[in-house]
């Protein structure tokens, strides 16, 4: 598609219009039952995810088709090995434009950008139940399943994803053993809504000590 561009967000273009886009690009999940924030979030939400983060956008004949936002995190986590690891979040296509290749190539565009900056990992993550969007991940990208997280807002389960950007990848049976570990300890302690279950049973204590 010759015209179509990945650019940054420029003053041109309002927060409205990529919430707007969100909003309508995760309907779709919305009308199978899965409780995104994003399918609700205004334009003020949408600039305080992005942050200090970059907002990339598609332009297609100059029309917003697609957005995706890349944040840069320092925080110590055992599955990266460097010192600052970029974190993909907000990817929306919207529904008339799928299957152009807009979201792989948002995609490729933040992972660029990491390796600009010498940083060798992408995390993002989506919901347990979004099968195309983990296969997209695991099967297509190569990345690994590294933690079960569950947030306020939402009504699922989400997978953390661990991308090598330098072929460096975790041992398989340790990335498998660490991600099963975080499934049982966050099923144990938390509902799909985010919402704490009441005390922490024997099993959930154990797992909490292997996983520190």
């Amino acid at each position: 598609m010759d015209d179509l561009r990945i650019i940054e967000k420029t003053d041109s273009i309002s927060w409205k219009e990529i919430s707007d886009l969100l909003n309508i690009s995760f309907k779709t999940r919305a009308d199978n039952g899965l409780k995104f924030v994003a399918l609700t979030q205004d334009a003020e939400k949408t600039k305080q995810r992005v942050g200090n983060g970059i907002c990339f956008v598609a332009l297609l004949k100059n029309k917003i088709v697609g957005t995706a936002t890349l944040n840069f995190f320092n925080n110590k986590k055992w599955y990266i090995s460097g010192k600052t690891y970029g974190y993909i979040s907000q990817i929306a296509v919207h529904p008339e434009y799928r299957k152009l290749g807009i979201g792989r190539m948002l995609t490729d565009t933040s992972i660029q950008n990491c390796l600009d900056k010498g940083v060798n990992e992408l995390v993002s993550h989506s919901s347990i139940n979004a099968k195309d969007i983990l296969y997209f991940w695991c099967k297509t990208l190569g990345a690994q399943k590294v933690e079960l997280l569950s947030s306020l807002g939402t009504n699922y389960y989400s997978v953390r994803l661990r991308l090598s950007l330098n072929g460096k990848n975790l041992s398989r049976v340790y990335a498998n053993f660490r991600f099963a570990l975080s499934y049982l300890f966050c099923v144990s302690i938390k509902k799909r809504d985010g919402k704490y279950r009441k005390g922490l049973n024997p099993v959930s204590r154990i797992i909490k000590y292997w996983l520190n």
